[in-house]
């Protein structure tokens, strides 16, 4: 789950104002690593609704949002855990074993393994006490990979002169191994659609659901992105894809020619 953007301009997908400049709206900078950072958004979203079912009593609801979220998990932490994290441990002298954040998805696979299993065994009680459990350490799990990672995305950024182009070439090489994008499809639908309905932390719905879509276009490559722009513009509100079409061309070829 990243952790690109944290705190700076650039970090949140925008693009920095000049100094001594007369003051004008900027063209938003894409950054095909704040995909990472936005999909904790979209799982936070999940959570949300599953926690809503559970509130609820509606455990048929919260085991359909529950399979929906479980999904984009799973491509996230194979994006993490195939090139995402072994790139900024090598980059960043084993920065995120140092910090702990290597052991998370083992003990996340255990908690949703017992989730599972309670699901499977069809008691309302023990789903609800399992995935009580496992959503309040996912969350926890979460903040720890923006603590330790987060910083070190704009740092790695800063070095390729934050192009978008050259940021998008390193997520495609380093994120989008084969093994992370079998399901990349559903995986850009899921959260373009938990975005654009519940925002971000610090982001509106449209604005949290374009960091991420147009940070995707610019990280992948022309077949890529073919395959994951029909899961967007059916998830996302059809006012909220002309925007992302008249203002931000996303009908256009992702950006990056190099095959995986």
């Amino acid at each position: 789950p990243i952790m690109g953007c944290c705190g700076s301009a650039e970090a949140q997908g925008q693009a920095p104002e000049q100094k001594g400049a007369r003051p004008q709206k900027s063209k938003p900078m894409p950054m095909a690593f704040a995909v990472m950072r936005n999909c904790h958004e979209a799982v936070r979203a999940g959570l949300k609704e599953c926690q809503e079912a559970a509130d609820a009593g509606d455990i048929k609801m919260l085991k359909e949002r529950y399979a929906e979220l479980s999904r984009c998990i799973d491509t996230h932490a194979k994006m993490e855990d195939h090139g995402f994290f072994p790139f900024l441990n090598k980059t960043f002298d084993d920065a995120l074993n140092k910090g702990g954040v290597g052991e998370l998805h083992e003990h996340d696979d255990e908690l949703q393994t017992k989730l599972k299993k309670a699901i499977e065994g069809g008691n309302d009680d023990d789903i609800l006490a399992a995935f009580k459990t496992w959503k309040e350490d996912h969350l926890s799990h979460l903040v720890k990979e923006e603590k330790v990672a987060g910083p070190l995305v704009p740092k790695y950024a800063k070095t390729l002169g934050r192009d978008p182009i050259k940021m998008g070439a390193a997520f495609n090489e380093y994120v989008l191994k084969p093994e992370a994008v079998q399901d990349l499809d559903f995986f850009a639908g899921y959260c373009t659609g938990m975005l654009s309905k519940h925002g971000s932390q610090k982001q509106d719905g449209f604005t949290a659901m374009r960091v991420f879509a147009v940070g995707l276009q610019y990280g992948t490559t022309p077949e890529q992105w073919r395959l994951a722009l029909p899961e967007i513009k059916k998830a996302v509100p059809a006012d909220m894809y002309k925007k992302l079409v008249d203002e931000f061309d996303i009908e256009a070829d992702g950006k990056q020619v190099r095959a995986v």
